[in-house]
């Protein structure tokens, strides 16, 4: 539009242009260290950090001390640390398959830690991890790595959390990740601060793959009344369909049982034989 940029904003252009590798291995580093997800390198370092287990072993190692101490730890980071290790040997065992859960969980950690979940998500998840934690296997864990053994932590960390519960967790990373994928980091922020639990968020993931963009501004107008009267109308959607398909069905028998009622009472008209003409 022909505006003057003045000389030093293109040199302080210029410096970050210069500085932007850098400033992103730096945050790269510091996400996969610490789990700081301030920028896009950040949550890409903590997110390789989760899905080779470091993340999770130091997480797991930090609030696991806590809890053992009779100290107050965060259950939620805890149990989702302990199911992430177990489901990141899921995703190496699969090539691959279990990699949606795995980084779903990881946002969920994250969120957890950024304060984004709802009150009513972090106490449902709360008392979750209270029954989902194997004391046992997480004091066996906490030992492997006091010893710096870190394979022997992470198998011993894969049993942290009861099976029941690691296909629970596996169904949360799913949904959130779909989630994440379709309404993005805001999105995604709305959904957790009107989720009560695990199922509100699986719900608002059907709702979002069925109406796509608009599902933001449902959301951001009726909060969770986005998510009760959005799955009402589903669940109303599939009995208007069932309805159809069986009166469908039923028109089909009745045209079926007509015609061979017809045939009984009123047979047609006996064929007649021709007979050949005689010359």
């Amino acid at each position: 539009r022909g505006i003057a940029v003045a000389e030093a904003d293109r040199q302080r252009l210029a410096r970050l242009k210069e500085q932007a590798t850098a400033t992103a291995l730096a945050d790269f580093g510091q996400g996969f260290l610490s789990g700081a997800r301030e920028s896009g390198a950040g949550f890409a370092g903590a997110l390789a950090g989760d899905i080779t287990g470091f993340g999770d072993l130091r997480d797991l190692a930090g609030e696991g001390r806590r809890w053992l101490g009779g100290d107050a730890p965060d259950g939620t980071i805890l149990m989702l640390a302990a199911g992430g290790l177990a489901i990141s040997a899921a995703t190496w065992l699969s090539l691959g398959a279990a990699l949606p859960a795995r980084n779903g969980l990881s946002l969920v950690k994250a969120a957890a830690r950024a304060k984004w979940l709802s009150p009513r998500l972090g106490a449902s998840l709360g008392g979750m991890a209270a029954q989902a934690i194997d004391r046992p296997a997480l004091q066996a864990t906490l030992a492997a790595a006091g010893r710096l053994e870190l394979a022997a932590a992470r198998n011993a960390a894969s049993g942290v959390v009861r099976p029941a519960a690691v296909a629970r967790l596996a169904g949360l990373g799913q949904d959130a990740g779909a989630l994440y994928a379709r309404l993005g980091q805001r999105g995604f922020r709305q959904v957790l601060a009107v989720a009560d639990d695990a199922a509100d968020l699986r719900r608002a993931a059907r709702l979002a793959a069925a109406n796509g963009p608009s599902f933001r501004a449902t959301l951001a107008l009726l909060g969770r009344g986005a998510l009760v009267l959005g799955a009402l109308s589903l669940t109303a959607l599939s009995w208007m369909l069932a309805l159809i398909f069986y009166g469908l069905a039923l028109a089909v028998l009745a045209q079926r049982l007509g015609w061979w009622l017809g045939r009984r009472i009123m047979p047609g008209p006996a064929r007649q034989t021709a007979t050949p003409c005689r010359s």
